[in-house]
Parts: structure tokens; sequence; C-alpha cells
């Protein structure tokens, strides 16, 4: 294999492996939300029951968790958006995919969940 084959292997990589990224991203949110939100539904609906307040804990551990994954993805993303374009220049082509975009969605999800995290803390611990 000469170099331009491990390049253009290397880009396809690249991009196949931004897309299942993505993939990925929107569905952890999704699960995330949906996983939060039957928990706050039961626990404000239950809220006479005295370990309700314990079915917190799953999604203010996944918001921690997520916020932590989401915000060394971001950092690392930048890498392989940079090398995304190193392969770029060097195979000559004009443009490539903008790999920029995981790594603003990365950047919201880990604010949001950020901020979810500390809701939930502050309804588990001051309510």
């Amino acid at each position: 294999m000469n170099e331009t084959e491990i390049l253009w292997k290397q880009y396809d990589q690249h991009i196949t492996t931004y897309k299942f990224y993505l993939d990925m991203l929107i569905k952890l949110m999704t699960m995330y939300f949906a996983v939060s939100g039957a928990m706050l539904s039961f626990y404000f609906t239950k809220t006479e029951i005295s370990d309700a307040k314990l079915a917190l804990y799953l999604p203010w551990l996944m918001s921690i968790g997520l916020f932590v994954f989401f915000s060394v993805g971001a950092y690392l993303s930048t890498i392989t958006r940079e090398d995304v374009f190193n392969i770029r220049d060097k195979l000559d082509l004009e443009v490539s995919p903008e790999l920029g975009i995981l790594t603003i969605l990365l950047g919201i999800f880990s604010v949001v969940t950020l901020l979810c995290a500390i809701g939930l803390g502050y309804v588990l611990w001051f309510q």
C-alpha cells in the first residue's frame, strides 16, 4: 500500500467514526432525557414516599458522568478535526467535512448535563 492509499483509509476511518460518534451522541442524550424525565416524574408524583428521592440519584450520577465524558470528548474531537484537515491537505482536497459540529454539540450537551446535575443536586439535597 502506498502512502496515498493509507491516507485515504485514515480519512475514511475518521469520517466513519465521526458519523458514529454523532449518532451515539444523539442516542445518549435521548436516553439521558428519557431516564431523567421518568425519574423526575416518579419523584414528583410520589413525594409522600420518603425513599422516592433515591430515584434521583441515577439521573444525577448520569449527569455527572456525561458531563465529564462530553467535556473530554469535546477536547479530543478538536485533535481529530485537526488530523482530518492535515490529511485533506496531504491529499490535495479542497474541502473536507466540518467536524467542528461534533465539538460544538459535545460542548452544548456538556453544559446542559452540568446544569441538570446542579438542578438535580438542588432537588436531592435542598428540598
